[in-house]
């Protein structure tokens, strides 16, 4: 005999089915264009979403630094996509890269950027004893919001600061997002 608890209706059973299960890593880019739950786990990391309604697709980075600091640096001013610049490095581990390089691959999907709208998660500053204020968490935070500002994209939620790590899992033809927070220590 079945519990019913466990039961699930044919829709329910085909909708889990039909979503492919997206581990994102560190430095790393998504755009899931087919249903997908896209996991990742974030401390001082920044994951930035973002969704086109008409198009059920949404386009997720997970970034560890703000932007490039080297001579090449790569800034809100920088004539060429980052991404491009150094072959065989990991551009995708600053948020400017991962953010330009969304928007390119949105582009050429013929998304308008006023169809967008995102989500910045994570940002915690899991070592506590350094001043948030000068944590690259906060400067992650910081960058991912300016971008977007400068971008004229929509934030429609934002879970960023604290202390405690986040455990996201994105559905990407939805864009809901489910948050869980592990604690990184004592």
């Amino acid at each position: 005999m079945v519990e019913q608890s466990k039961q699930r209706s044919p829709l329910e059973a085909s909708a889990r089915k039909a979503r492919e299960r997206v581990s994102l890593g560190l430095g790393c880019v998504v755009v899931a264009e087919a249903p997908s739950i896209v996991r990742t786990v974030l401390g001082s990391c920044v994951a930035v979403i973002l969704h086109v309604p008409r198009l059920r697709v949404s386009s997720l980075c997970h970034a560890q630094m703000p932007e490039r600091t080297s001579v090449e640096k790569c800034s809100e001013s920088c004539p060429h996509p980052c991404y491009t610049e150094l072959p065989g490095s990991n551009e995708f581990k600053y948020v400017t890269c991962c953010v330009r390089y969304m928007l390119h691959e949105l582009d050429k999907l013929r998304v308008v950027k006023h169809e967008i709208v995102s989500t910045v998660i994570g940002g915690a500053n899991v070592l506590r004893n350094i001043d948030p204020r000068w944590s690259v968490a906060s400067r992650n935070v910081t960058t991912a919001l300016a971008m977007l500002e400068k971008e004229r994209i929509r934030i429609s939620f934002s879970d960023v600061g604290g202390t405690k790590g986040r455990v996201i899992e994105h559905y990407s033809d939805l864009n809901r997002t489910k948050v869980r927070y592990h604690d990184a220590g004592p």
